[in-house]
């Protein structure tokens, strides 16, 4: 199969040879959705076939080995290593499952062995799973492993362990701005409040507890009207937590005169088969599924894609947003609308975000020896056996038994939870001054008037006449397509000081101190992420929205 690399796929290619020759031989290689993740690898294994290497592609589905096989050449035809197929050959496509269930037998361990390069295609599925660690245990000395995905975050959001080098080949406002997939339109009104939702060991939320919230007949036809505001009439994938949540919102699309259904692993094969394919031809609008139409799931002509799966896991949300932005000349598709009800993108941002790739810190330890405290309120440094700080009074009351039982407090326990309300109450001073410099704050200009207080009133200012004074939004020469956004200007290290003394000051001993800052540092970042953001400018008051 003749193909042509596009300009992003050539430079990766350049970077991974790169890497190799500087000694690196486990490698992350990122490239989005619709960037061409096969292309790229095939075109890696034929370059170097070139020169007498042996490579293998291990995928974890049958439709990605069959995209894959495609593009081997007649001089480097494609082997296969499958349940009831093995045809080896110098570069070859297996199977996950059945290359981990062989390497039982002493055969299947010497060929492996013998491979150059093995690229681990989805490599996000099953980085941690003792199948990639057998093949990697026997794979050769000097053998690299390039592990291959679009979203190469671990479930807090940082990149996946075990590899010694990142490679970012190309990221989703890349190939937008490229050109390669459409351009995402924004709708959030996030309806539903999973504040006291369990997160499970796995770092997301318990699905049985959601299904008592996204079901709410009160909410239900608001999820209905926000569609047919934004998308009524285009090819809709709506991502569920629940089976029964997908069936009950399929059915109530249906009564109100949609074409939808709902699709789980619940279906036959031949069930899911004759969904799909009536999706494909466009008997179906709106298709609800669980976790089915994610990764490998490929359908271009999807034009609109409904969030009612709340996530805290990045890698998900980014997995679940890919199935829309690829390009369907035949419909002439811009544009793809993403509709999110369960607020992802204020936990991950929008899809076209700018995103970090950092490594995950490593631990703390455990045995360091912490004699001082920071007082949350004040910043006066004192003595952890104290509970009380000297500056202002503020209580530090840690007790284990919060509920009574008057137990005493294990003194690491103690230790523990002081160190971590310090390091909380650092990172969210920290974060604030951040803001500093940063283009964040609505102008405010006096309007000539004075408040009962005696203060003179100060308003938005919009633009400025040519003598100088300050247009409001009130005032009789403002239009709007001439001043449509208030005059932002620049934090000052004043203003970040006058809100992180704002927010501490004023604590709630209710919540309890770990809590009320924890609270208040996860807004302060919210917004920080959005303001540094290009494609996400969020131009704010900082006092109304850190302190409101």
């Amino acid at each position: 199969m003749v193909f042509k690399l596009r300009d992003y796929q050539e430079d990766a290619g350049k970077r991974i040879t790169q890497a190799i020759v500087n000694g690196k031989r486990r490698i992350l290689f990122n490239m989005a959705t619709g960037a061409g993740k096969t292309v790229s690898m095939s075109d890696f294994a034929l370059r170097v076939a070139e020169r007498d290497y042996k490579t293998l592609i291990i995928v974890d589905r049958t439709e990605l080995m069959s995209q894959t096989v495609r593009f081997g050449s007649p001089e480097h035809p494609f082997g296969i290593l499958s349940a009831d197929n093995f045809r080896p050959q110098q570069i070859t496509v297996a199977m996950l499952q059945t290359l981990g269930s062989r390497l039982k037998k002493e055969f299947y361990q010497e060929w492996l062995s013998e491979f150059d390069f093995i690229f681990f295609d989805e490599i996000h599925q099953y980085y941690n799973g003792t199948t990639f660690a057998t093949i990697c245990d026997f794979a050769g000395e000097d053998t690299t492993i390039i592990g291959v995905t679009a979203t190469p975050w671990d479930n807090k959001g940082y990149l996946l362990e075990g590899f010694d080098e990142f490679i970012n080949g190309a990221d989703i406002i890349t190939l937008i701005e490229k050109g390669y997939l459409v351009k995402p339109e924004h709708y959030t009104v996030e309806l539903f409040d999973f504040s006291n939702v369990k997160v499970t060991s796995t770092g997301d939320y318990d699905t049985n507890a959601i299904d008592d919230i996204v079901i709410d007949t009160d909410k239900i036809d608001k999820v209905l009207d926000g569609w047919l505001q934004h998308a009524k009439g285009k090819k809709t994938i709506v991502f569920c937590s629940t089976v029964e949540s997908a069936k009950r919102y399929a059915d109530f699309f249906r009564l109100n005169g949609v074409k939808a259904m709902a699709v789980s692993a619940q279906n036959t094969d031949q069930e899911r088969a004759n969904i799909l394919g009536r999706f494909k031809t466009g008997d179906i609008e709106c298709l609800f599924n669980v976790g089915l139409l994610v990764a490998g799931f490929d359908e271009p002509s999807i034009e609109c894609v409904v969030f009612l799966n709340p996530t805290k896991i990045l890698r998900r949300y980014i997995q679940c947003a890919g199935r829309g932005l690829r390009l369907c000349p035949e419909i002439n598709k811009e544009k793809c609308i993403f509709l999110d009800f369960v607020g992802n993108s204020f936990r991950h941002l929008e899809v076209d975000a700018i995103r970090s790739y950092l490594p995950k810190p490593p631990k703390s330890n455990d045995n360091e020896d912490y004699d001082e405290i920071e007082c949350p309120v004040c910043g006066f440094v004192f003595p952890i056996t104290e509970k009380e700080c000297p500056q202002c009074g503020f209580m530090l009351d840690f007790d284990e038994d919060l509920e009574g039982g008057g137990g005493k407090p294990k003194k690491k326990k103690d230790f523990d939870r002081l160190i971590k309300l310090k390091s909380l109450q650092k990172e969210l001073h920290d974060t604030i001054y951040e803001f500093a410099g940063m283009p964040c704050l609505v102008k405010l200009e006096k309007t000539g008037r004075t408040l009962k207080d005696g203060s003179d009133e100060r308003k938005w200012c919009y633009g400025y006449r040519p003598d100088g004074t300050p247009i409001f939004k009130n005032s009789t020469d403002y239009k709007q397509e001439l001043y449509p956004y208030p005059v932002i200007t620049y934090a000052k290290k004043t203003n970040c000081w006058y809100t992180f003394k704002t927010i501490c000051t004023k604590f709630d001993p209710k919540m309890g101190a770990l809590r009320y800052y924890g609270k208040k540092l996860r807004k302060a970042k919210r917004f920080l992420e959005q303001i540094k953001s290009p494609n996400n400018r969020a131009f704010v008051n900082l006092y109304k929205l850190l302190d409101d």
